[in-house]
């Protein structure tokens, strides 16, 4: 996918009550995912794809880099989550406004699906992966990524029922699970919107392709300007006339690492059946329980 072409409008009359509720959701899905710690450290299909892992890589040194790298990715998710609550409001980017309408808002969200797009540059190689999210308040998920855009093969999937969260990496046959606080998702989803007030400047930019679309970039800088800013710059396009995000970019310069986001297929409040969020361990897979922290 060229990340210079970016989504058209798909509707010109979207009720913003829908776009506001779109932002907080994704928000909720986005924390949910990286707020679980064995999602972190135990995610090896980006890095490992095509390669059989063995249990003892992961007691190497290799491990060390492994959870650096991911950390910055669910980092990442976190941002990018603020940035679909953040555009949103354009004109009004006051953190205290922003927490009240999205805890207006939430209360009237059930669920919510897409279709992504994830790429990854880091060190000049190239990595794009697919999926699709479903998410039930307040905390049921399923997260499939697919060996390509077309096909139904996952290649990881992870599946919350709300009691324990799964992640299952069918290539090196290996599940790792853990049982799940609902309480600790959301006190981190209250201190992560205190951090985007505090942390960071937001600007709107020139993009003139982007303009003739009626797109526009905003951008997002870290104040801090020491080694405790895991951020360069994080740039996210919205749509005119319901802001909704179609694309995310986030670069980490000392790392040359970038990386692209972008959702399709956009459904919310649909009738999903439980079944969705159940996951039947398979046989003859290698299965990893983690303590909570």
């Amino acid at each position: 996918m060229d990340k210079n072409i970016i989504l058209e409008s798909d509707a010109k009359n979207i009720d913003k009550v829908y776009s506001e509720m779109l932002y907080s959701l994704l928000l909720i899905i986005i924390i949910f995912i990286n707020y679980i710690p064995f999602y972190i450290q135990y995610f090896p299909y980006f890095q490992y794809k095509n390669v059989s892992i063995k249990k003892s890589v992961l007691k190497g040194s290799g491990l060390s880099m492994q959870k650096n790298i991911f950390k910055k990715v669910a980092i990442l998710y976190l941002i990018i989550s603020m940035m679909l609550i953040l555009v949103g409001f354009t004109h009004a980017i006051d953190a205290d406004e922003i927490i009240k309408k999205f805890t207006k808002v939430y209360k009237n969200m059930k669920n919510f699906t897409a279709d992504f797009e994830y790429t990854t540059l880091v060190a000049g190689k190239k990595r794009v992966s697919f999926g699709k999210i479903t998410f039930q308040k307040p905390n049921l998920l399923r997260q499939e990524y697919f060996e390509d855009k077309d096909s139904n093969k996952v290649t990881q999937l992870i599946v919350s029922n709300g009691k324990e969260l799964i992640s299952y990496t069918p290539m090196i046959k290996q599940v790792t699970k853990q049982d799940i606080s609902e309480n600790e998702i959301f006190l981190v989803l209250g201190q992560s919107f205190e951090r985007i007030d505090k942390d960071y400047n937001v600007k709107l930019l020139k993009d003139e392709l982007a303009e003739k679309k009626n797109i526009h970039l905003i951008e997002l800088i870290p104040k801090k300007k020491d080694n405790s800013a895991m951020f360069d710059t994080i740039q996210v396009w919205v749509k005119d006339e319901d802001s909704i995000p179609t694309q995310v970019m986030y670069k980490d310069n000392k790392n040359e690492a970038t990386f692209f986001f972008s959702f399709e297929n956009v459904k919310i409040n649909n009738k999903l059946d439980k079944s969705v969020f159940e996951f039947q361990i398979p046989n003859g897979v290698q299965v990893i329980t983690v303590p909570n922290k």
